[in-house]
């Protein structure tokens, strides 16, 4: 339990602009986590994309990989020891722009930075690097 709430607050932490002004006021999942609203709009055409694929379509659209964790840290043992060791997959790939990855069902989230310090965090779901698929991500102005 305290393994998701830390990937919630990573993941969370900062106040995102939404397209919906109460997105903090729904109801969560049944099954009881907070996450991305599905009907807010695809404004990046990323969702259901593979990490992979959707890498080069954000950083065409003015983001940059933004770096949160250093090797060799608590903060980067904890992003990349659960969710099956993908954290540690991805990174090892050079996707430093990684913050966290939670066990179970295997969600990570992924921060950009574009050139007016505006932030892009994009989380995936899959317990395979290389078929996670993005579920959302949110912008933090």
């Amino acid at each position: 339990m305290i393994r998701f709430i830390l990937f919630v607050a990573i993941i969370f932490g900062c106040s995102a602009a939404h397209a919906d002004d109460n997105f903090w006021d729904k109801v969560p999942h049944p099954d009881g986590h907070y996450g991305y609203d599905e009907s807010l709009p695809d404004l990046l055409n990323i969702k259901g994309l593979t990490y992979h694929e959707a890498r080069p379509i954000i950083m065409n659209a003015g983001w940059s990989p933004f770096q949160s964790l250093q090797e060799g840290t608590k903060d980067y043992d904890l992003a990349t020891e659960y969710g099956y060791g993908i954290g540690k997959l991805f990174w090892n790939k050079k996707y430093h722009e990684l913050q966290a990855c939670s066990g179970g069902v295997t969600y990570c989230a992924f921060l950009f930075q574009n050139k007016n310090g505006d932030q892009l965090r994009v989380v995936t779901k899959g317990e395979d690097w290389e078929d996670a698929r993005i579920t959302g991500y949110l912008f933090n102005p």
